[in-house]
C-alpha cells in the first residue's frame, strides 16, 4: 500500500472516530433530556393522584380527566416546553392547597398547548 492510500484510509478512520464520538454523545444528550421529561411526567401523574384521592364528585371526575391526559401525554421533551413544564408544576403546587375545577380546566388547557408544542 502507497503512502496516499495509507493517509486516505487513516483520514477515513479519523472522520469515523469524530463522527462516532459526536453521534453518541448527542444521542446521550437526547437520552437525558427525554429521561427528564418521563420523571416530569411520572412525578405528575403521582402529585395529581394524590390530590385526586381527597376529593370526590364532579371534581375528581376532572381529575380523572386531567390525569389520563398526563398519562397519555408525549413524554417528548423540547426547549419549547420547558417553560411550559415549570408553569405546569407550579400550578399542580397551587392545586394541592385547594383544587377547584376552574384550576383542573386551566392545567387541562395548560397541557394541550404543550402537546400542541411538542407536536410541531
Amino acid at each position: 500500500m502507497g503512502a496516499g492510500a495509507a493517509f486516505t484510509a487513516a483520514l477515513v478512520i479519523v472522520l469515523l472516530v469524530i463522527g462516532l464520538r459526536w453521534y453518541l454523545k448527542r444521542a446521550r444528550r437526547v437520552g437525558d433530556a427525554n429521561d427528564a421529561r418521563r420523571d416530569f411526567q411520572r412525578n405528575l401523574l403521582l402529585d395529581l393522584q394524590d390530590i385526586r384521592d381527597g376529593v370526590d364528585g364532579e371534581l375528581a371526575e376532572a381529575l380523572d380527566e386531567l390525569i389520563d391526559m398526563v398519562r397519555y401525554d408525549t413524554p417528548a421533551s423540547s426547549d419549547a416546553t420547558t417553560e411550559l413544564d415549570s408553569q405546569i408544576s407550579a400550578e399542580v403546587q397551587r392545586l394541592e392547597s385547594g383544587p377547584t375545577i376552574e384550576s383542573v380546566t386551566h392545567l387541562k388547557g395548560m397541557l394541550s398547548c404543550r402537546n400542541r408544542r411538542v407536536q410541531r
